[in-house]
């Protein structure tokens, strides 16, 4: 009996020895993120807060270390609508216990390769936005978070509009009536856009 007891005690030892040895950096730990975009006025209400279901976000990490290196080339994740984001490749903070940056963009330009996109994009807005699909496919949206420890919460992403919202209003002048106005034409509108992304500038 006395043998039987001291070979149990030697083998939880032993257990908990190897228990103790595993550091916390080596430990996979997901990366997991949330949105919420900073307050607009958007033409639709939800949109002013949230990405809408459905919609698709590019992610890049970076590795923090003395020349940041690329921990996850592009990953196309999709927006819940209630500031959760799902599918892509599942990713992990390094091994080695190093932060990440995360860079996130919306947008419908054509994005050549996996790597974070240095070289001009081209953006384009429907030339009607009276329906929620047509407003959301225009809109672009930029968000970054930046040196970000080892974590098992959600990390927010807060996205920044990237372009303007325009409101025309028709004033009838003295005599005119609605039923006067047959249309209203607006020229002169550029509807694509080129931009570049930059790592180091705010996301706003």
């Amino acid at each position: 009996i006395l043998l039987i007891v001291i070979t149990l005690t030697m083998s939880m030892m032993i257990s908990c020895n190897k228990d103790n040895t595993i550091p916390n950096a080596y430990i996979e730990t997901e990366i997991r993120l949330s949105t919420g975009i900073n307050l607009s006025r958007a033409a639709f209400t939800g949109t002013d807060t949230q990405i809408p279901y459905g919609e698709e976000v590019a992610v890049w990490v970076d590795q923090v270390q003395s020349a940041p290196s690329q921990l996850y080339g592009l990953n196309t994740l999709i927006a819940n609508g209630n500031g959760g984001l799902s599918g892509g490749a599942t990713m992990f903070f390094p091994s080695n216990g190093n932060n990440i940056d995360i860079y996130a963009l919306h947008t419908n330009a054509t994005l050549p390769h996996s790597t974070y996109p240095t070289s001009e994009l081209t953006h384009t807005v429907n030339a009607d936005q009276r329906t929620l699909e047509d407003y959301v496919a225009s809109d672009l949206l930029y968000a970054k978070a930046i040196n970000i420890a080892k974590t098992e919460n959600a990390i927010p992403l807060t996205f920044y509009h990237q372009l303007s919202k325009l409101q025309v209003a028709i004033v009838l002048i003295e005599g005119l009536t609605t039923s006067d106005i047959q249309s209203v034409t607006i020229k002169g509108t550029k509807r694509s856009g080129n931009f570049t992304l930059n790592k180091s500038t705010a996301p706003n």
